[in-house]
């Protein structure tokens, strides 16, 4: 099993998850290039990187099975890329609030006018994770801070 962490997460906001999961199944939780402690990456940050990045760490990590993939909010997004660019590795798929394509379009005209413009705010969140800022600020922070059992063994 694969968790997918939503926009601004990290592997450590699903920590107690993982925690429950592992019980039962081999479970991987990970953080996207330039989140929480993963190192900066030059290459892209489109879901297609994402994707191709969670197949190459599969593989290193030495996965050789499909994987459910759980994703969250935007995890669910790249999830559901990863499944279609890899179908042979996806053996299911758990989406938790998922993103859609047409979300927005869908949205009434004040509410899709208020997220179109913190889009283009966050128009710069690819380069900054890039340069991995996010493991500087971390948006998470807080749910983190209240997990800091399971934070120290997943860092140890």
């Amino acid at each position: 099993m694969v968790l997918e962490a939503g926009a601004g997460g990290t592997a450590a906001t699903y920590a107690w998850l993982q925690q429950e999961l592992a019980e039962h199944t081999t479970v991987v939780a990970y953080d996207r290039a330039g989140y929480g402690f993963s190192d900066a990456s030059e290459s892209s940050v489109e879901a297609g990187s994402v994707a191709a990045d969670l197949h190459e760490g599969l593989d290193v990590l030495g996965v050789e099975r499909s994987v459910v993939l759980v994703g969250h909010s935007l995890g669910a997004g790249y999830a559901r890329v990863f499944a279609a660019a890899y179908p042979d590795r996806a053996a299911g798929l758990v989406l938790l609030d998922p993103v859609h394509e047409e979300q927005l379009d869908r949205l009434p005209a004040q509410e899709r006018a208020s997220f179109e413009e913190a889009q283009q705010q966050f128009e710069v969140a690819p380069l900054l994770a890039r340069l991995g800022v996010f493991r500087l600020s971390d948006p998470q922070e807080d749910v983190v801070a209240s997990l800091p059992e399971l934070l120290d063994e997943m860092a140890g």
